[in-house]
């Protein structure tokens, strides 16, 4: 018989076990690119209606992180669908007007419980 876990409330949306590994990733992620000299400019953040987990700086560049949590890499790899693609790079192509003067990327921060823990790809499409 499988035990059910409690779901917590979190800015008043329910958390299951998959949504609270995302956001643990995106913790993993944060602190990687801060390491990095990256600085956060948003969580989560969503415009025009298109969520980003991450997006930051490093003098003149602008990265738009995209975060994935899976049991390994080659699943983590597996996890960008397509229509998501389209989506970063609509929301590059957003950006890129609010920040002219930047150099704007799309990047992925793949993290796993198994070596190698992060992998960051930069323009992976």
């Amino acid at each position: 018989m499988k035990v059910a876990y409690q779901q917590r409330m979190c800015n008043g949306e329910m958390l299951n076990k998959e949504h609270i590994k995302g956001k643990v990733g995106e913790l993993f992620a944060l602190l990687y690119l801060l390491l990095k000299g990256y600085k956060p400019i948003a969580l989560n953040d969503k415009t025009s209606g298109i969520e980003s987990d991450l997006i930051a700086v490093k003098g003149q560049n602008i990265i738009i992180c995209e975060v994935k949590w899976r049991k390994n890499q080659a699943k983590a790899h597996q996890a960008i669908h397509p229509n998501q693609r389209k989506r970063l790079k609509r929301k590059l192509r957003i950006l890129q007007k609010t920040y002219p003067d930047k150099n704007l990327s799309i990047h992925l921060m793949l993290i796993c419980p198994t070596p190698p823990f992060i992998e960051h790809i930069t323009n992976p499409f």
